[in-house]
């Protein structure tokens, strides 16, 4: 789906999700809707879910994941445990590549939301801390 602006996007996604739908704080200057895969909804585990894309300078992205978030390849074994906001989530890196999705265990390897971008460990807690907490995912099997 394509749309004119993130603030657009993040409306139409307000209104389709169950979730609540929200940007991370302090988002890299000159962040723009990616022009090729900027939003997708789908229905995962019996409940909708969204990825917002969105770009900035000359090859970063940032993922944000609403109602179902998944580690990228599944993989919750190869994922640390990290607190945001009072949730557990999960945190795996691949070189400068960080996924994080909460609230989220080993044992229920799927998120409410997720961040995935070349960040610091600390800047994408950071990112994640600044949003409001998460309801717990209602979603049942999500293939992983």
């Amino acid at each position: 789906m394509k749309f004119a602006s993130i603030a657009r996007a993040v409306s139409f996604l307000k209104r389709n999700l169950d979730v609540p739908v929200q940007l991370p704080a302090d988002l890299p200057r000159g962040i723009r809707l990616d022009p090729h895969h900027g939003v997708y909804l789908v229905t995962e585990g019996g409940q909708r879910a969204a990825h917002l894309t969105l770009v900035f300078g000359k090859a970063g992205s940032l993922l944000i994941q609403y109602g179902v978030a998944q580690l990228d390849g599944c993989a919750p074994e190869d994922s640390i445990p990290v607190q945001i906001s009072g949730q557990e989530g999960r945190l795996r890196t691949d070189g400068h590549y960080l996924d994080l999705i909460w609230p989220a265990t080993l044992e229920h390897p799927w998120g409410t939301f997720g961040l995935s971008g070349p960040f610091s460990k600390e800047k994408i807690l950071a990112m994640a801390r600044s949003m409001n907490p998460a309801p717990a995912s209602t979603a049942t099997d999500v293939g992983c």
